[in-house]
């Protein structure tokens, strides 16, 4: 479902309107607000450096292998092209993604703390004094555990892939290494995944520095093939316009859906919602240059193998543990007391339809969980257009007291019993 044209179009349609929503309530702002002006002119100096911190701390779920997965998919089924079109889709799911942070982080009191679109929707039927929907909530609730349990296959299926850069011994003993690494980390009481980010991040970098003379061809393939006008007899080219718009399309609205399905660290605190909602879009920036840069980085070494073995088989491994740190998290949060029952059941019901297609040959579990992530992705976006005046409103408060530095009346981030004692 997330390849269906009319699905694309329509969540492009959706990050056009909020982002043209952001552009008209910043236009007036003395300096062009961006995302860099918010870490450089609107933080303190300690509230940068937490940022930072939980930047690199959530690298390894954010960037970890289920991600990874998402864009090599795209490249084997769009071409290089692919990578183009998930650039863009990414950056349109940006500001939708920093919407649903700031509205979480509203009505974050109200709903517990729950991450979840159920808790989204009661908050947002309280605030509107409008009817409950318990009905409506447990659905959400069961496509968000369908959904992500849908894809846990995925990380398994991938590690035994043959178009996978490395496996078996070859994998192993990077893994070993990096495992016991961020055991060392726990137990001296250091943060281990802001650690391996770091790590990661340097190798990162290192391998496009020594890929520097075969970037500049990978990057022009990219761009031809992108709009079918590659002539490179490749392997990952000549897919033509529509397979790399869909195969692009999908890993960037696959990629935006897991982020938001996924459990969630504990971040830093911010007094504003519009905070919130710009270290959401910080993260997934974060996010899509990694994915870029591997994208990039997998071509190369298409192109040029002998000179990408190392390289590929570190970054692998550094792949597959963020990959293992992501299923302990998903672990964790559907053996929650609230959730065990749902995701029993949605594990179960996965579980049978990947017994059902080894036996029978079909592909019953891609269905039904590509069905699932696209219905929990327009769950997403109606409750998104259900609430957006409010976040705009919440965007135009931000403005008004951390940057005109202008008190508004009244004031939405007071509580109701706040405005009757006044």
């Amino acid at each position: 479902m997330l390849q269906n044209p009319f699905y694309l179009f329509f969540t492009a349609c959706l990050g056009l309107f909020f982002w043209a929503g952001y552009r008209r309530i910043f236009a007036e702002v003395p300096y062009r607000h961006s995302l860099w002006s918010f870490l450089g002119e609107e933080c303190a100096p300690g509230q940068r450096r937490a940022i930072v911190r939980a930047l690199l701390a959530g690298l390894p779920g954010d960037s970890g292998a289920m991600a990874w997965i998402l864009t090599m998919a795209a490249l084997c089924l769009g071409g290089a092209g692919a990578l183009f079109w998930y650039l863009v889709f990414s950056l349109l799911w940006l500001h939708p993604l920093g919407a649903l942070a700031g509205l979480w982080r509203y009505y974050q009191p109200g709903c517990g703390g729950r991450v979840e679109l159920s808790a989204l929707l009661e908050g947002m039927l309280c605030r509107k004094r409008a009817r409950a929907r318990p009905g409506l909530g447990r659905l959400f609730r069961w496509l968000q555990t369908l959904a992500l349990c849908g894809m846990l296959p995925l990380l398994f299926r991938i590690l035994a892939s043959p178009s996978a850069p490395a496996r078996g011994a070859e994998l192993l003993p990077w893994l070993v290494v990096l495992l016991a690494l961020w055991l060392l980390c726990r137990l001296v009481g250091e943060r281990g995944e802001t650690v391996l980010s770091l790590l990661f991040l340097l190798l990162l970098a290192a391998a496009l520095l020594g890929n520097l003379p075969n970037l500049i061809p990978a990057v022009k393939l990219v761009l031809l093939d992108a709009f079918d006008r590659s002539r490179f007899l490749f392997s990952l080219s000549g897919a033509g316009l529509a397979a790399a718009l869909q195969a692009g399309g999908a890993a960037g609205c696959g990629g935006a859906l897991l982020r938001t399905l996924s459990a969630r660290e504990e971040g830093p605190s911010f007094a504003h919602p519009a905070q919130a909602a710009f270290y959401e879009e910080l993260r997934g920036l974060l996010q899509l240059t990694v994915q870029l840069a591997l994208g990039l980085l997998f071509l190369c070494a298409r192109l040029v193998p002998e000179d990408n073995r190392w390289p590929q088989t570190c970054l692998w491994a550094f792949l597959c543990l963020f990959g293992l740190l992501w299923l302990g998290r998903v672990v964790r949060a559907l053996a929650r007391p609230e959730g065990r029952r749902c995701g029993l059941l949605c594990l179960g019901l996965v579980g049978a339809a990947a017994v059902w297609d080894i036996w029978k040959g079909t592909a019953l579990l891609p269905g039904l969980s590509g069905g699932a992530a696209g219905l929990a992705s327009l769950a997403l976006a109606g409750l998104l257009l259900f609430d957006s005046n409010w976040y705009f409103l919440l965007l135009e408060h931000y403005r008004d007291v951390h940057i005109w530095h202008v008190t508004p009346h009244p004031d939405l981030m007071q509580t109701e019993m706040e405005r009757k004692n006044m």
